[in-house]
């Protein structure tokens, strides 16, 4: 009786390693710049960071509020107050909403994307109606939008490249509603976006490499002709899912960017 190590075995037990240590390329924020008392420059980086509401009817004239500038402890907790008289301008019983949502300015461009949990979303009829927002709700990262920022942008109806006929901003189904003339009057656009927590489609933390698993059982003797057949084959000339990509993975998570994880002070 002879005992051989699976090649196979040791190559996918390597991938699988090497797979599982990738981390993802989202940033926590906080792992960037913090509230601190010795570290003047990412104490105030920090603070810079704010947002403000914004609102638009499909007559596209632009409305914003005020300046909500981040917590101390790494949240931006909005309330956005939308009046008939920025609702329905012309006051002809035409509001409607084209575009709203909240931009998130300020934050390190070179750090993008981030890590964001987004709760309590939700717009607040006058008439005391809450629609809960939970497309909004879902949104985990925060990328940096072609306009400046990162932006939440909520929409009636999509926006479309009239060249192209491609979606450039989905439309919110939330509101849907709102795309008919007269339908929105004015409400108040609420949600508490936190900057500290890993969002749902980041990675967990990185699992240490272990040693490959090796297939230890005893092969009859009335097949040692063929897995010694088998092993010349697979020494001269490895798979494609084999050596070559043990190297490949091995090749990319040597060129792969860490980011210090720094503590808040």
């Amino acid at each position: 009786m002879k005992t051989r190590k699976s090649i196979a075995a040791v190559i996918a037990a390597a991938l699988t390693a090497a797979a599982m240590s990738v981390t993802a390329s989202a940033t926590i924020l906080t792992d960037v710049v913090y509230p601190s008392d010795t570290e003047a420059d990412k104490n105030e980086a920090y603070y810079s960071i704010g947002a403000m509401g914004f609102f638009m009817t499909d007559s596209w004239n632009w409305n914003q509020g005020d300046w909500i500038g981040i917590d101390d402890e790494g949240k931006i907790t909005v309330n956005y107050s939308i009046g008939k008289v920025i609702a329905d301008p012309k006051f002809d019983n035409s509001g409607n909403i084209g575009e709203m949502g909240v931009m998130v300015l300020n934050l390190p461009e070179d750090s993008y994307p981030y890590d964001i949990e987004i709760t309590d979303a939700k717009l607040t009829l006058d008439d005391g109606t809450v629609i809960d927002l939970d497309s909004v709700n879902a949104i985990n990262t925060a990328v940096e939008d072609a306009e400046g920022g990162f932006r939440i942008r909520i929409r009636a109806t999509d926006k479309v490249d009239e060249t192209t006929g491609d979606v450039l901003n989905a439309a919110t189904p939330e509101v849907a509603q709102f795309a008919e003339h007269g339908s929105f009057n004015g409400g108040t656009l609420s949600m508490v976006i936190d900057f500290t927590k890993k969002g749902a489609g980041a990675a967990e933390t990185p699992v240490e490499d272990e040693t490959p698993v090796v297939d230890e059982t005893p092969a009859d003797d009335n097949s040692t002709a063929t897995e010694d057949n088998e092993q010349t084959a697979n020494d001269e000339k490895p798979s494609d899912t084999g050596v070559a990509g043990v190297a490949l993975v091995t090749l990319s998570l040597a060129g792969a960017g860490v980011v210090a994880t720094k503590k808040r002070k």
